[in-house]
């Protein structure tokens, strides 16, 4: 599970690394919360362009998770969303 060792989850912002985490055990990749990131940008599931767009990594907002789902969706699974 992407959050078993987070301590309180819910009151954590969420992060780019996390969010790129959660994507790829989603996907059952096999990565760390260090490498996820990499891995889900180096198989073009998230846009350069979405990624440029993040003001903090450390503290995603509602739009840029919008953004990066929509992503991964466009790619993983074939549907956009606007």
């Amino acid at each position: 599970m992407a959050i078993a060792d987070l301590e309180e989850p819910a009151k954590l912002p969420l992060t780019l690394e996390q969010l790129a985490y959660t994507m790829a055990l989603m996907a059952n990749l096999s990565v760390t919360p260090e490498s996820a990131l990499d891995e889900v940008v180096s198989k073009g599931w998230l846009a350069e362009t979405t990624l440029s767009d993040i003001e903090d990594s450390q503290e995603l907002k509602v739009g840029e998770v919008f953004s990066l789902v929509r992503d991964l969706m466009e790619f993983y699974v074939g549907k956009v969303y606007s």
